[in-house]
């Protein structure tokens, strides 16, 4: 998570800026693998197209804003 917020700091002049990009990519770095890996997986069992959105959405969108939005959001609130 650090090694993150330093390359976007390097990029960015404006903290807020980097605040907003860095809440965006951390989420999206949880969100995306697990979403896919599930994606993968529900096709694989061959589960309706309905069943798979519902899946993918479920298993993905949770840990994609508990750890990745709230755990780059405590990490911002702690250093600033």
């Amino acid at each position: 998570m650090e090694t993150l917020w330093n390359f976007l700091c390097r990029k960015r002049e404006q903290n807020y800026q980097t605040c907003l990009l860095f809440l965006l990519v951390h989420t999206l770095i949880w969100v995306l693998p697990i979403g896919a890996a599930t994606f993968l997986v529900c096709v694989r069992l061959s589960l309706p197209m309905s069943d798979v959105i519902r899946y993918t959405g479920l298993i993905a969108g949770y840990p994609g804003m508990v750890v990745g939005f709230f755990g780059a959001l405590l990490y911002l609130l702690r250093n600033q």
